[in-house]
């Protein structure tokens, strides 16, 4: 099974992600869900499921469901398809100014601590040792903190 699913930025076209067996019952249409565009995270609403793929990439993976219920009904969908037409946009710039910010949850990369790393912080150089220290305080770091570092 496959999602279509409707991200909070100026794209073109919808992406299709595959739908992993332990999330089948919990994906449907209106549902967000977590998923992944070029190494980022992002909270996208399900617009349709669909039970083949015939797109020119390999889907990636719904990578998690973030709430049980259904955020937006088909008539509020098609209420965005028609906004969309109407203002010559795509679907991702109308959910982008129709959802509160709070649900279009965007993410950069992050670093996290390992709890099963056993190695001497001692042998790393200087720069590496403060972000090794600073995961270790924070327990998860994002590249703009280790850039300031």
């Amino acid at each position: 099974m496959y999602a279509t699913v409707i991200l909070p930025l100026n794209l073109a076209k919808l992406y299709t992600y595959y739908i992993p067996q332990e999330l089948l019952n919990q994906v449907h249409a209106g549902i967000r869900v977590e998923v992944s565009l070029k190494k980022k995270l992002y909270a996208g609403i399900v617009l349709e499921i669909t039970e083949k793929f015939e797109g020119a990439y390999k889907p990636k993976p719904v990578v998690s469901v973030l709430e049980a219920d259904t955020i937006l009904k088909l008539p509020h969908l098609e209420f965005w398809h028609w906004l969309a037409k109407y203002y010559c946009c795509n679907l991702g710039e109308v959910m982008n100014m129709a959802l509160p910010s709070g649900l279009k949850l965007s993410s950069e990369t992050k670093l996290i601590a390992n709890p099963d790393y056993s190695g001497n912080l001692s042998e790393l150089s200087d720069d590496a040792f403060m972000i090794a220290e600073a995961i270790s305080i924070q327990h998860e770091i994002d590249i703009a903190t280790i850039q300031d570092i």
